[in-house]
């Protein structure tokens, strides 16, 4: 299971043309799959395979993942040696789903702890756009009480590389734990920087 950091925010981006008006987005994503050999050199050891009257000693699938961008004609190919297959649901891959909006924060949901759970951390920012490090403006992070076994959430807010403070793999200057629910840790986030600047007034 990755961390929510590494789902939304370690991909490399492929590239649009400068000025591109429809990136980020892309149009076309084609897979293929062909046949393909290796060149034997002097002194090569062909592949051995178990399997009695395997035949592949040379052979392989490539793999070709081919995007393309009608806006700026951009094409990205992307090979590999071998096909690989899987479907899923944005739901239970953790990345991909609309995010959800809270007091002026949008809140996107990582990947759930088991198929049909609820997940287990979330990536706050304050647009609507795919979270990057630069839109990054909180984490929060669930876990269970050591005491009642109860779910709780730990909530960090404005990522800074030098904090003391510590949020699943994100440094925060701001950090809160032990909300009872996910809405108290929007809601702690969402005046977290109004709280920390409100000045204190004295009555004498």
């Amino acid at each position: 299971m990755e961390l929510i950091e590494q789902t939304y925010l370690h991909p490399t981006p492929l590239t649009h043309a400068v000025g591109c008006p429809t990136a980020p987005a892309w149009d076309v994503v084609d897979v293929l799959e062909t046949p393909a050999g290796r060149v034997a050199l002097t002194g090569y050891e062909p592949h051995r395979c178990p399997t009695e009257g395997c035949g592949h000693e040379r052979e392989f699938s490539r793999l070709q993942v081919r995007v393309r961008c009608t806006g700026c004609d951009i094409a990205h190919i992307i090979t590999g040696e071998a096909l690989t297959r899987h479907c899923t649901t944005t739901a239970a891959l953790g990345w991909g789903q609309p995010p959800q909006q809270h007091a002026g924060l949008w809140v996107w949901p990582g990947e759930p702890t088991l198929p049909g759970r609820d997940p287990n951390q979330y990536l706050v920012t304050r647009t609507p756009h795919q979270p990057t490090r630069d839109t990054l403006y909180g984490v929060i992070s669930g876990h269970t009480d050591s005491t009642w076994g109860a779910p709780r959430f730990s909530a960090g807010a404005v990522p800074d590389p030098d904090a003391d403070r510590q949020i699943s793999m994100t440094r925060v200057r701001y950090l809160s734990t032990g909300h009872e629910t996910l809405t108290d840790a929007l809601d702690w986030i969402a005046s977290v920087e109004t709280s920390a600047q409100r000045p204190l007034v004295v009555s004498v």
